[in-house]
């Protein structure tokens, strides 16, 4: 089963000091991580929220929703254990044909007839 958590890489720090959040996705002793679009100072996230800032709650209820539609896409996957980090975190970030219930076969890519 895969874990999804709200990070920040320390090692992956903006040019002006900051961070973005990711979503790290630990899978078949793997990782891969999903990058948002938030960006924060590191003593503005403390345990996967974002604390100390006046627009902190419209930014925890934004990741929430990201985490909610990436972990209600997963668990809607037929047979995610067969796949790959790669190829789990490829599937919950572009769906084939929106929300559909997506199977382990939609994740490889087959050349054009």
């Amino acid at each position: 089963m895969a874990t999804l958590t709200l990070v920040i890489v320390p090692a992956k720090k903006l040019s002006d000091g900051t961070h973005k959040i990711r979503i790290r996705i630990a899978h078949n002793s793997e990782t891969r991580f999903i990058t948002t679009d938030i960006v924060v100072r590191e003593n503005e996230f403390k345990n996967g929220k974002i604390v100390h800032r006046p627009d902190k709650d419209f930014l925890n209820t934004k990741l929430q929703q990201l985490y909610n539609l990436y972990f209600k896409r997963y668990m809607e996957l037929e047979y995610p254990d067969s796949l790959t980090c790669t190829q789990l975190v490829r599937m919950i970030t572009n769906p084939l044909n929106g929300e559909k219930n997506l199977s382990h076969f939609d994740s490889f890519d087959y050349p054009p007839n």
